[in-house]
């Protein structure tokens, strides 16, 4: 049922639109066509697809409803149970949406909480899984001696007109991976991750149960990095505190 396509609403009363996610989108202020803003309109607007003479009055729908129900394990035998079923299925996208800020049609929650409550005992059952993410990391990348020796001939050879001795690059690679210690980039991620699984399974060699790989997680993350230092900067900084650097300097100027 997970894959099967929702209602085509351009079928019924007018309506333009495919699924009752566009209906009743969750976005902010729950807007949606025809002026649904809350989940009490929502629920409202089923009634009316029940209520002959009601300017949304479709059996055919409802119908279509109260089997994806039905195949999802609700008992919607007759029209009140039908109604509470629905209910449950807006506030569990309204829910969703609020809780997690991801989005799931009421049409798609029907089969979430058929599966997850053990009501759909056969078929595939798709799951959707949302993650909160609030991570921080802390990344200290040490230059190596080779790159630091390096880094220090070269701008030394500009700014001194001569290549560092032994003792030179000793200190300034000490000074600074000393720096990158103290000064690590600290990145923060924040944000969900929703992952959807099919609920297919196949069997391994020792034949257990293996779930089929699910898709890859849809991220909705922001990260912001903090700290760090330029190599550049530092061996620039080491070679105009050598003794000869100012005396070089005016040689270039005559």
């Amino acid at each position: 049922m997970a894959g099967e396509a929702p209602p085509n609403f351009s079928d019924y009363s007018g309506l333009a639109q495919s699924t009752v996610s566009q209906i009743v989108p969750w976005t902010k202020g729950y807007a949606g066509i025809y002026n649904i803003k809350s989940i009490d309109e929502a629920q409202g607007y089923f009634l009316q697809l029940l209520v002959p003479g009601s300017p949304n009055y479709n059996p055919k729908l409802v119908e279509q409803y109260r089997k994806r129900f039905t195949d999802n394990g609700f008992d919607v035998s007759d029209n009140q149970k039908l109604i509470n079923a629905w209910n449950s299925v807006v506030q569990f996208s309204a829910d969703t949406r609020s809780k997690s800020g991801t989005s799931i049609s009421p049409w798609d929650a029907i089969d979430v909480i058929g599966a997850g409550s053990g009501k759909k005992s056969t078929g595939p059952q798709q799951s959707i899984a949302t993650r909160i993410v609030n991570e921080t990391r802390k990344t200290v990348d040490l230059t190596s001696p080779q790159q630091a020796r390096g880094l220090l001939e070269s701008t030394m050879q500009s700014l001194v007109g001569r290549n560092p001795n032994a003792s030179e690059i000793n200190a300034f690679r000490a000074a600074l991976n000393e720096l990158e210690k103290t000064n690590a980039p600290v990145s923060k991620t924040t944000g969900t991750e929703v992952t959807t699984s099919t609920g297919q399974q196949t069997i391994d060699a020792a034949g257990n149960p293996v779930d089929i790989t699910t898709s890859a997680p849809i991220s909705n993350t922001q990260t912001t990095t903090t700290g760090g230092i330029s190599a550049q900067q530092s061996a620039v900084d080491y070679a105009r505190s050598a003794k000869d650097y100012a005396e070089y300097q005016w040689l270039l100027l005559i």
